[in-house]
């Protein structure tokens, strides 16, 4: 940095000081604030510290770009050493500085040591800070030993005591030494298994063998209390189709249900959600000492979908989501009258439900679901699925038809009479496009390779080909 020339460096170093900047997060939340306003896409990002992904690329290329130039002989080595000894005194004399004395700048404590998880357990949470300091140790003197091989190979190098092919290879060697020892850290031998180990990852339950031999429906949801939380374990889904489980992305609407109605946050789950969400079995703890999780079974589970007898419009989500307790959700459907995904919305009221009409699920995969309808009079169907405009498509008979949410975060759709085949597609338009655009870039890419070979081909013909002038 001190030694090359050129505006290229200062782009580098400003990418280097804006990651940092931006991986500060709520250190400087003023800044973190007004990025997530008007930075797009940046409220997107799971964490801040991502963006040090911009330094760790920008860096490098910085060391990579004073090699070259080293080894191009573009730089004054009378220079070059001058400014080597004053990054050896300064960046090394850091380092050996926090190696030796990093508690005079550190206290090594963290938010999470006030959590009330830690406080019963003598002596752990000063295990937490000695671990820290411990590492902050290491990490230096490492840095410290990297900086002096570096810069013995440089100042060899520039002595002429060492070649230029040795000097890339001693770089290049310190290069992976520092990221295996790093990466290890994260990804080491203890975090493999042996793929025998893996064919079975859970064992199956008594709990589990009830459900799987007693339950023949197509498609259903089990909810396992058997676990400490069923929203952050992902046992159940082993086996079945699970309402639980986790996942870093979360539907805020379901989450709103799930925290509010539906155990979320250690609340008793309400029955009228448990039906609506198709829960035909919960796994319970443990009854006894020495015994397994049981399976009780859920017959008030409405199933994939259902008619109701009573459309009732509603002013906003906040009402309709309010609305949700205690509204017998197997004859009332809810609707919002404000959502405007799909145009015009069905007149509210009641509806004729025969005792032969139906509604029934046919087949099931991840991105398409096939239903029947059979009834003598027009009819309103609920169906047991997230409500997701952006992307699912309704089809009456192959035809595409409007669909709209219900109960909060369900799929409605009024019915006419007679025989039915009902389909939902998940057809993002975004996902089409995206298609479109890499198709279109890689037929480019190709186009232009297949053009390089022509030019050079010709070129190589030319240079061949005797003058006949």
């Amino acid at each position: 940095m001190l030694t090359l020339r050129g505006h290229l460096k200062y782009w580098l170093l400003a990418c280097v000081v804006v990651s940092f900047a931006l991986s500060w997060g709520r250190n400087t939340m003023g800044f973190t604030q007004f990025l997530m306003d008007y930075l797009p896409y940046y409220n997107k990002f799971r964490a801040v510290a991502m963006s040090l992904v911009i330094a760790s690329l920008a860096m490098p290329l910085l060391a990579i770009l004073f090699v070259q130039a080293l080894l191009d002989r573009k730089l004054d080595e009378a220079d070059v050493r001058k400014k080597l000894r004053w990054a050896l005194g300064g960046v090394g004399g850091l380092c050996l500085l926090l190696a030796v004395a990093g508690s005079m700048f550190f206290d090594f404590s963290s938010s999470v040591d006030d959590s009330e998880q830690w406080k019963n357990i003598n002596g752990l949470v000063d295990a937490f800070r000695d671990d820290r300091e411990a590492l902050l140790r290491g990490d230096a003197f490492k840095s410290l030993a990297l900086i002096a091989v570096a810069f013995g190979a440089l100042w060899f190098y520039l002595q002429g005591r060492l070649k230029a092919a040795p000097l890339t290879w001693v770089l290049a060697g310190l290069t992976v030494l520092d990221l295996w020892t790093t990466d290890r850290r994260y990804l080491s031998a203890e975090d493999f298994e042996r793929k025998s180990r893996l064919q079975v990852p859970f064992e199956t339950t008594e709990a589990d063998r009830t459900i799987l031999g007693s339950d023949t429906n197509l498609y259903y949801r089990v909810l396992d209390f058997g676990q400490q939380n069923p929203y952050n374990e992902n046992r159940a889904g082993y086996f079945h189709k699970s309402l639980g489980g986790y996942h870093a992305a979360k539907l805020s609407r379901f989450e709103d249900v799930k925290n509010n109605y539906m155990a979320g946050k250690g609340k008793e789950p309400q029955q009228n959600l448990l039906n609506a969400m198709n829960v035909r079995w919960m796994i319970y703890p443990p009854q006894s000492e020495g015994s397994g999780p049981v399976a009780l079974p859920n017959p008030a589970a409405l199933g994939n979908a259902w008619l109701v007898r009573e459309l009732r419009m509603l002013p906003d989500a906040r009402v309709a989501f309010d609305s949700l307790d205690g509204t017998d959700l197997a004859t009332v459907a809810l609707a919002e009258s404000n959502q405007t995904e799909a145009g015009s919305l069905p007149a509210a009221g009641l509806y004729q439900v025969d005792s032969q009409a139906s509604t029934r699920l046919v087949s099931y995969a991840p991105d398409q679901l096939k239903y029947t309808f059979t009834g003598n009079s027009p009819a309103f169907a609920v169906f047991s699925e997230i409500y997701y405009a952006k992307g699912w498509n309704a089809y009456l008979d192959d035809k595409p038809v409007p669909h709209y949410r219900v109960n909060y975060l369900m799929r409605g759709m009024p019915l006419p009479a007679g025989k039915h085949r009902i389909e939902f597609k998940f057809e993002p338009a975004t996902y089409r496009r995206g298609e479109q655009i890499s198709l279109g870039f890689n037929l480019a890419l190709f186009a232009l390779v297949l053009f390089g070979f022509w030019k050079g081909y010709r070129d190589f013909g030319k240079s061949v080909l005797p003058n006949t002038k």
